[in-house]
C-alpha cells in the first residue's frame, strides 16, 4: 500500500478540479449551442410566419393594368346605375364636365400624353427621389411623412378595404417594392396620374383639366398644371371650391420645382404671372330618379367606400322599374300643376303621361298660389319588397323626363353588385 505524500495529494486535487472545470465548461457551451439553435429555429419559424401572415390572401399588382389601362380599364368608366332590366341607364356618378375618361400616356410622342410640367410637378411635391426609390419609404410610419407615389397608388386600387394598421401599412409596401420592380417606374407613374383625385369626381389628369380649365392636359402651361399638382394632394382645395387657395398652393408648387432646379427663374417668373382662368362648374342633368338613386348610394356605403363608388368602374343594376319610375313622376307633376292651376298645360303632360288620365279632377277654389307643394311617392312590389318607384321632393315647375335610348347591349363584364333594396 502506497501512502501519498502531501505533494501528490494536491496534484490530484487539481486534475480532479480541472477535470470539473472542463466537464462544466464543455456542458455550458453545449447549452449555449442549444440555446443559439432554439432561438434560430424560433426566429425561423416565427419569420417564416410573420411573411404567411402578410402574403395571405395578398392582392395581386396584375389587378392594376386590369383597372386602369385602355382601351378595357374597368375605371375608365364612371360607376352607372340602370333599372332592372339593365336597359335604361339611371344615373352616373361623373362630373358633367367630363366628356369621357381618357388614359394619357407618359410618352410625348402620343398624341394623349401627360404633360411635361404635370410630371415634374408631382415627382417634386410627392416624392423627389421617385427614380432611385425602391416604391416604399419605411420612413412613412412617421404620420407627418407622406406616401410615395407608388404607396398611393397600391393603398387606393388594392386596399381600399382593408382595416389600417401595422399590418395594412407592411403589406402596401410588399405589393409597392413588386409593383414598380415588375412593371418600372415609367409605368407605375403613368397610372398614378391617370387615377388621382383632384376633387369634383375628377379622377386622372385628363379628367381633373377638363373639370378646372376646360381643355386637355395636354395643353396646360406651367401655372395650370402646378395648380392641379396642389389639388391632387388636397382635392377639396380645388379652383371651384377654394379658387384663392388653388392659386396660393400652385405658387408653392412652383416654388418647390425651382428649388429643385425643374424649372428656371424665368419660367417660374412666368408662372407667377399667368392670369389663370377657372371654369364655372357645370350642372348636372335632370336624374330621373335622384331619392332613389340617393338610396341606392347609401346602400352601397355598406359595402364600399364613398370613393370607391365615386371612382368608377361599377355598374349596378337596381330594383327599379323604368315604366313605373317614368308614370309615377309625371302623374305626380300633372297632379301639382292642377294644384297650382287647373287649365295650365294638363292636355300636354296628358298626352305624354297615360298615368295622369287616373287622376281625379280638382278644383282649388282659393286665391292663394299652391306653389310650395311637394310629392312624395314610394311603389313596392308586395311579395318582395323592392322599390319599383320612388319620388321625393318634386316640385311642379319641374320638366317632364326625357326618355333615354334604349341601350340594346348588354350591362357588361364590369358588372359589381346587382342590389335589391
Amino acid at each position: 500500500m502506497r501512502i501519498l505524500s502531501v505533494p501528490d495529494i494536491n496534484r490530484i486535487r487539481r486534475r480532479h478540479h480541472d477535470s470539473v472545470e472542463r466537464s462544466m465548461t464543455g456542458m455550458l457551451g453545449l447549452g449555449c449551442a442549444l440555446f443559439m439553435s432554439l432561438m434560430l429555429v424560433i426566429s425561423s419559424v416565427s419569420v417564416t410566419l410573420l411573411y404567411l401572415n402578410l402574403t395571405r390572401d395578398l392582392p395581386s399588382v396584375e389587378l392594376i393594368p386590369s383597372l386602369l389601362d385602355p382601351p378595357r380599364g374597368i375605371l375608365l368608366q364612371p360607376t352607372t346605375f340602370y333599372d332592372r332590366t339593365g336597359k335604361y341607364e339611371i344615373f352616373k356618378i361623373e362630373n358633367p364636365a367630363i366628356e369621357e375618361r381618357r388614359f394619357l400616356d407618359l410618352d410625348e410622342t402620343q398624341p394623349n400624353n401627360l404633360p411635361k410640367h404635370l410630371v415634374s410637378a408631382t415627382i417634386a411635391v410627392v416624392e423627389p427621389d421617385y427614380w432611385e426609390s425602391q416604391g416604399f419609404s419605411l420612413s412613412t410610419f412617421d404620420l407627418s411623412m407622406k406616401d410615395t407615389i407608388t404607396q398611393r397608388l397600391v393603398a387606393d386600387l388594392l386596399f381600399w378595404q382593408e382595416k389600417a394598421g401595422l399590418r395594412r401599412d407592411l403589406r402596401e409596401r410588399f405589393l409597392s417594392a413588386q409593383l414598380k420592380t415588375q412593371f418600372g417606374p415609367e409605368k407605375v407613374l403613368t397610372w398614378y396620374l391617370n387615377n388621382a383625385s383632384y376633387g369634383r369626381l375628377a379622377y386622372g389628369a385628363e379628367a381633373a383639366a377638363q373639370v378646372y380649365f376646360g381643355k386637355p392636359a395636354a395643353e396646360l402651361n406651367l401655372a395650370e398644371a402646378a395648380v392641379l399638382t396642389a389639388v391632387a394632394e388636397a382635392p377639396s382645395l380645388n379652383p371651384i371650391d377654394a379658387p384663392e387657395a388653388a392659386r396660393e398652393r400652385g405658387n408653392e408648387v412652383i416654388h418647390t420645382m425651382l428649388g429643385q432646379g425643374l424649372i428656371s427663374t424665368e419660367q417660374a417668373e412666368a408662372a407667377f404671372e399667368t392670369d389663370l382662368q377657372f371654369q364655372s362648374p357645370v350642372e348636372s342633368p335632370d336624374k330621373l330618379a335622384p331619392a332613389f338613386v340617393r338610396l341606392v348610394v347609401d346602400s352601397l356605403g355598406e359595402q364600399f367606400d364613398l370613393q370607391h363608388i365615386e371612382r368608377g368602374g361599377l355598374q349596378v343594376i337596381t330594383t327599379l322599374d323604368y315604366d313605373i319610375q317614368s308614370q309615377a313622376t309625371c302623374a305626380s307633376q300633372t297632379l301639382l300643376n292642377r294644384l297650382d292651376d287647373p287649365s295650365a298645360q294638363v292636355q300636354a303632360i296628358q298626352d305624354e303621361c297615360q298615368a295622369a288620365r287616373l287622376l281625379p279632377s280638382i278644383l282649388n277654389g282659393s286665391n292663394i298660389p299652391l306653389r310650395e307643394l311637394g310629392a312624395n311617392v314610394v311603389v313596392l312590389d308586395p311579395d318582395t319588397g323592392e322599390i319599383l318607384a320612388m319620388i321625393g321632393e318634386i316640385l311642379h315647375t319641374e320638366k317632364l323626363p326625357v326618355k333615354p335610348k334604349q341601350d340594346s347591349g348588354k350591362v357588361g363584364r364590369m358588372k359589381q353588385k346587382i342590389i335589391y333594396i
